[in-house]
Order: structure tokens, then sequence, then C-alpha cells
């Protein structure tokens, strides 16, 4: 807290308490907050609040043990704990340890073993809030470890010995079930942890993550032990199965199902989460179903591990074979299935729900992201109900819906909005001795509208070798694809960004074609640019002055010279001193 300045040096004071948690240099005071006080939060157990009273009238200033302090000083101090405050955290837990032995539905006699990294040998805090297990105790040594509460309600620990394993002791009640008992595990995040777990024999381990391994003979006959390691996992689930009963039940395999579709122009990506219980006997293969017009591509398990599988297409489905390497018993890691397709927006979008086959659906959710510039027109869904939505101009629309059945049903019907595009084309046809070359730069805008597509026509015989940007960044993204006629083809153009109002595209098209025999009439009308409501052609022709043109005399062709081409084209014509300039009607030839 801060004293106003009075004459006196001394009156130039700061009121400020003191709370024997901060175990530096600085300490914090317990006060009534102001909604108007700066506040610095400097540490997990320090928080700094500022406010004005009078530096010689103590009997404006709160409750509590103040004393003043030389304002220059407060500065410095607070400056220093700001400092240390941003620099990064000076301890933290390598690897963790933890043991345990079944008695019951509870995991007893637990021991925890923190192996600590520390960048300087200096004090600091680790944050153990996430820690769900009942500890007993915590040592350094023979010494006992200092931790609890701070004020935020944090669990911290303090670091003050360096060099030095933290050992402890915990338990952890379960959750008892008819046929297995189940524990949840909250652990602190460390680099490498690992769980090792004392169980009567003839009893079944598995986890939602990590990787187990058992049974393992121990000094007690009755025991086996079990390992899991956990990576740098912190949260996982350990259930525990009666070997002999399970061999002679059925399998059940129990799913969650969340889904996350993109739909864009260009087609529909699709991911489909797994969430997969298996009960009694453990499973190798899974079979799923899928509409027979997706083409799945990527299987993992856990976002890191790829899955082999197997694909059978039929007329109506696609039925998926996954080997997922190791039997699954108990929760496993989610499986992750990725799928692609391209529908038509020209009928109704149903987006695709994979099925785990002789399973138990128990709910599932979709999210749908809807890319700009395609619009809704119809939704329409059976066993979901909607549970959000969010729609911006710029980035398009999403969708979230919560799933009841296995076999619901999405239905969309999408469109583009009314596009405006106009274009400005300059073709140059370089006659040579070989071949002819021809360079088209086509800029494209749009008054309305907007779009990832673009086509043009070019008459048939060219060869086109090359389409790219001016702007060298975005060259490598176009797709282009040419689909021939007898006398003419179609040059379709897939860009990285779309053609809208506040962003107009300009294109560099390049064709060759061979000499073509002599006396033979050949179209010089370069590239056309199809979909648009207004297009100016220039066609620029570099070749001997006693090459003969003839054009089509119904057709409108201005014959121009280089200083009355349009002054407000961003690119200039090819400078070639036998060039010949022409402007052409949007259909001339």
């Amino acid at each position: 807290m801060k004293g106003k300045r009075r004459i006196s040096c001394f009156r130039n004071a700061l009121v400020c308490g003191i709370c024997i948690s901060w175990l530096c240099s600085l300490l914090q005071p317990a006060v009534v907050s102001a909604a108007d006080n700066p506040v610095w939060e400097l540490s997990p157990t320090l928080r700094i609040e500022e406010t004005s009273v009078s530096g010689s009238d103590t009997s404006s200033w709160p409750e509590g043990n103040w004393f003043p302090v030389p304002l220059k000083k407060y500065q410095l101090l607070k400056k220093a704990a700001l400092l240390k405050k941003n620099t990064p955290p000076n301890s933290w837990i390598q690897e963790a340890t933890y043991s345990a032995t079944l008695m019951g539905d509870q995991l007893v006699d637990g021991e925890l073993k923190y192996v600590m990294h520390c960048s300087r040998n200096e004090p600091g805090f680790i944050d153990l809030s996430k820690l769900n297990l009942a500890v007993h105790e915590l040592k350094w040594g023979n010494q006992d470890a200092v931790w609890g509460l701070a004020p935020d309600q944090k669990s911290l620990l303090l670091v003050d010995h360096f060099g030095e394993a933290l050992t402890g002791k915990w338990s952890l009640k379960g959750r008892q079930l008819p046929q297995r008992t189940e524990f949840a595990f909250q652990l602190p995040e460390t680099v490498v942890s690992r769980v090792e777990l004392k169980l009567p024999r003839g009893m079944f381990l598995t986890t939602s993550v990590g990787y187990v391994t058992g049974p393992r003979q121990t000094k007690d006959s009755k025991y086996d032990l079990w390992q899991v390691e956990l990576g740098g996992q912190s949260q996982f689930q350990a259930i525990i199965h009666q070997a002999e009963k399970l061999k002679n039940r059925p399998t059940q395999i129990l799913y969650h199902q969340f889904a996350q579709a993109g739909i864009r122009e260009d087609g529909l990506r699709l991911r489909e989460d797994f969430q997969i219980e298996v009960l009694n006997t453990p499973v190798q293969k899974l079979v799923f179903s899928a509409p027979a017009e997706y083409d799945i591509y990527s299987v993992t398990l856990g976002n890191d591990l790829a899955l082999p599988f197997e694909i059978v297409k039929s007329k109506d489905k696609t039925l998926m074979t996954v080997d997922l390497i190791d039997p699954l018993i108990g929760i496993g890691r989610p499986l992750s299935i990725r799928a692609l397709a391209s529908p038509s927006l020209d009928s109704a979008i149903t987006i695709p729900r994979l099925k785990l086959q002789q399973a138990h659906f128990l709910g599932g959710t979709i999210h749908l992201d809807i890319t700009s510039p395609l619009e809704t027109h119809a939704i329409s869904f059976t066993d979901l109900r909607q549970t959000g939505v969010l729609i911006q101009e710029e980035q398009g629309e999403a969708y979230d819906f919560k799933q009841y059945a296995p076999d619901a049903r999405l239905v969309y019907r999408l469109a583009l909005p009314d596009l405006n595009l106009s274009a400005r084309v300059h073709s140059l046809i370089q006659v040579e001795e070989k071949a002819w070359k021809l360079t088209s730069r086509i800029h494209w805008s749009s008054a309305a509208g907007s779009t990832y597509r673009l086509e043009s026509m070019i008459p048939s015989g060219w060869e086109i070798t090359q389409v790219s940007s001016p702007a060298e960044t975005q060259s490598a993204a176009i797709l282009w694809d040419v689909e021939q006629t007898d006398k003419q083809q179609k040059l379709s153009i897939r860009l990285p960004v779309s053609v809208s109002p506040e962003a107009p595209f300009t294109l560099e098209i390049q064709a060759r074609r061979l000499v073509p025999v002599s006396n033979r009439q050949i179209e010089l009308s370069g590239i056309r640019p199809l979909g648009c409501s207004s297009v100016d052609r220039i066609l620029e022709l570099s070749a001997p002055k006693q090459l003969a043109l003839q054009f089509d005399p119904d057709k409108e062709v201005e014959d121009l010279t280089a200083s009355e081409l349009p002054k407000n084209w961003k690119f200039p014509a090819s400078v070639q001193e036998n060039s010949r300039f022409y402007h052409l009607s949007p259909y001339s030839g």
C-alpha cells in the first residue's frame, strides 16, 4: 500500500504487509481487496495490492500489523520480485515413481519418489494441485518437506533441498464394480512417470493410457507386479479385473464417438475419435463400417501410433478392419480415424458416421465447420440435438451436435453465394521458328461473393505448361487441371486463397504449341475467363510483319498501339519491337 507524498522523507512511505508463507524476502499480508487497486501476483504465495493512504495518519490504515517502508526501497523490492516472477521455473519433477498394493477396493502402502531437476540452488515451488492421491507424508531424506495450501488454494511444495530425492507415502480409494475395480489417477506433470502395482495373483490390469507390462513374480507368492510406463502423461484410469472370471464371459465392446468434420469447396475432411472399452476378454481387431464414398487414409492410436488396417469396399459401404497390435482389455487410448470425400454441392451432403461393429454405442458429439464462401441453405438430422452454432462472415459457420444413436444422420444442403466476377486479360503470343508461345496474365476481381475456383477456356492445340501467381509465396499451392474437348479445352484452377471483394488475384498461365502447317487458319484468341460478368482482353502478337491475321468480321476487334493500352492495368505489356496489340471483345477470336 502506497503512502501519499508529504514534506518529511519518512512520510514517503508504503504500507506493506508481511506473511510468513513467502520464504524469500518480500512477504504478503492477508488484506481486504479493493476493486480499483492495482494488484501484482508475484508468486503462488505472494500477492501485493496497493492503495493510497496517509503516511502519518495510521488510523486510515487497514487492520493488521503494518509498518512504513520508504517508497524507493519498496519499488526496488517489487521490481526485483517481478523480475524473478518472469524467469523460467527453477525446479521441476524430472522422474516420478509410484508404487502400491491392492487390498479390496483400495491401493495401500503407497510410496512415491520424485527426482528433482534444479537449474539453480535457490528455493522454489512446485505445484501439486493436480495430485489426487491421499498423501500421508513427504520427506527430504529424514526431514519433513514443507508443503500445503497457498492463499490462492493451490497445493505447493517448497523445494529447498538440492541433489536429493523427495519420498512420500500415499493411498487411493477406488470404485468397486461387479466385474472390476477402477482407480482414477491424477498426477503432477513430470518428464517421466511410472506406476508399479502389486495385485493379488489372478488379477489383470489395464489402463486408459501408457504401456502396461506384467504380471511379474514377487517375493510374496500371493501377489504379482504390474508396471505402467506413462511417459509424460499425468492422468489415466486403471482397471483391475479377475482374470479367471473374464475367460468365461463373452466379449463386450462399449464406445463413445466424437466427430470433427470440415467442409470446403474442394471437399470434406473427417476425423472420428473413438473411446473404446473392452469387457471380459481382450480383442485385437476391430471392424468399422463407413459410407462407400469416403476414403479412409489414416488410423492412429493416441494420435501417435499408426495402426495397420484393411479396407473392403462394396457398392453400399466400406468395411475396415483395424489391427490393434496389442490385445485390448479395459479402456484403451483414443482411436482416431481420418477420411476424405468430394461431395457435390448440387445435392444434399450427408455427414458420414463411422460405426464400430459388434459394439454398444454409449454416446457422442459432432462438430462441423463450414468454410466460407459456402453457405448453409438447409439442415436436417435424426437422433441428434443441436447444442451450439457460430456464424462468422469471413471464417464461415460452425455447428455442434450431441449424438444419441449410432445410426444418427446429419444432412446439409450447401451452396455458394451469388458471385460477380470480372477479369482483365493480357495474352502475349510469340511466334518463333519451332514453336509458338503463349503467356497470359489474368487479373480476377469480385464485386460480390468469393470463390476458390476459377475456370478459363483456351483453344485446342495449346499445351498448358505452367499456372502460377506473380506472388511467389502462393504459386506452390495452386492446383490446376485441363479438360480436353474437340475445339476447346477448359482449365480449372483451385486457389490457396479466395477471390473476394477485398482480395483480387492475379494468375499467369503459360502454354506452347508446335509450328502449324502453313496456310492453315489458327485461332489467336488467347485465354478466355469463364463465369465473369465483365471481361476485358488485350491480345499482343509478337510475330514477323509478313504474318497475315484474319479475324471473324462479326466480332469486334480494335487495333491498338502501345501508347493506347489501358492505363489502369496493373501489369504492363511486354516490350517487343515487332508487337501488335488488339483489344478483343469478350468472345472475339
